[in-house]
């Protein structure tokens, strides 16, 4: 099985969260994400960001719900990373496909339709830090071995997620995360282009 973690990873949505946070900070009162910010942060984990805005972790949970309905208004901006689409689909014939995402799994399906993208076998949602307990659960609810999944994501938390699930992480270099935190976090994998993920699903020979 190959799970995809969806913004950042499969989409190019980082403009879309950076406005929608923007957005929700005038109504929750806390700091706006500037331009001149976006590079730091890309180094720093997700945790360490919400503390860096002043957002306390009790307002994470309102946060992340009032930040889904918000997105849905602009997901249909993000775009699908370069060659992702054929490597989902020619994944998809010869292994099981989903989604794990803190996104809402209605954005998802929305996107998906308008793109095209029907291969996929299940989509899942996750707090923002509650990955490794998806990851779980998906393991159980398929009968799988932890050995014979991917979890593939643009983030520190999906790797640390993928750690303590004992699933493989493939971590990505063109999502938010900057390749030099994502090394400090020590992916099975880490790969610079969509078409890479052939190659290393090769290599790992299930």
């Amino acid at each position: 099985m190959i799970i995809f973690d969806f913004d950042g990873t499969i989409v190019d949505s980082l403009a879309q969260v950076v406005a929608v946070f923007n957005d929700m900070s005038e109504e929750l009162h806390f700091k706006k994400i500037e331009p001149e910010n976006l590079s730091e942060l890309r180094n720093l984990s997700s945790m360490e960001i919400f503390e860096k805005f002043k957002v306390s972790k009790w307002r994470l949970p309102f946060l992340l719900f009032k930040g889904r309905r918000k997105f849905k208004e602009r997901i249909f901006e993000a775009r699908l990373q370069p060659n992702m689409k054929e490597v989902i689909e020619e994944l998809s014939q010869s292994y099981k496909i989903g989604i794990l995402t803190s996104n809402s799994s209605k954005n998802v399906k929305l996107y998906l339709a308008k793109n095209g993208l029907d291969c996929f076998e299940f989509i899942s949602e996750s707090s923002l830090f509650g990955k490794s307990r998806a990851i779980k659960k998906i393991i159980k609810d398929f009968g799988c071995k932890s050995s014979d999944i991917i979890y593939i994501g643009d983030e520190t938390r999906d790797i640390d997620a993928a750690k303590i699930s004992g699933v493989i992480s493939v971590a990505v270099s063109w999502g938010f995360d900057w390749v030099e935190i994502l090394e400090k976090h020590e992916p099975d994998y880490l790969i610079n282009s969509p078409v890479e993920l052939l190659k290393i699903v090769q290599k790992i020979n299930f």
